[in-house]
């Protein structure tokens, strides 16, 4: 049985392939600004799968980058550091798209979460 497969079976995915709930793991960071990075990024990635990008995945333009400073006062430096840090511990990924496009964002094991969660629900679940 393949990931996607089991996804279906314990009910995370439906039949295209799309998430039909989210999870959101509870991590520790050092960092204040990681944590609220993480958590916005998490929230903004894909749960459908389409042409684009693959679940898990986001693109962050800079647009988006501007509307995330002014909305949380802070510069653009500690965006950016928040971001290399997520970086630097896996947690996410990232390439620059061309022609200033932004950057194209993985959450790592974003599915992986996912797959824990619902095995957790599902065994909590009250028959």
């Amino acid at each position: 049985m393949n990931s996607d497969e089991f996804y279906k079976e314990i009910g995370l995915l439906n039949n295209n392939g799309d998430l039909l709930f989210t999870i959101m793991p509870r991590l520790n960071f050092i960092h204040f600004w990681d944590d609220v990075l993480y958590s916005h990024l998490y929230k903004e990635a894909e749960n459908c799968n389409n042409q684009e990008l693959k679940i898990g995945q986001l693109i962050f333009t800079e647009e988006d980058f501007i509307e995330l400073t002014d909305h949380l006062n802070v510069d653009r430096q500690t965006i950016d550091d928040s971001l290399n840090r997520l970086n630097r511990l896996d947690l996410v990924s990232f390439e620059k798209l061309s022609q200033n496009h932004g950057l194209l964002i993985t959450i790592e094991n974003y599915m992986e979460f996912h797959k824990t969660g619902a095995e957790q629900l599902a065994s909590n679940s009250i028959e």
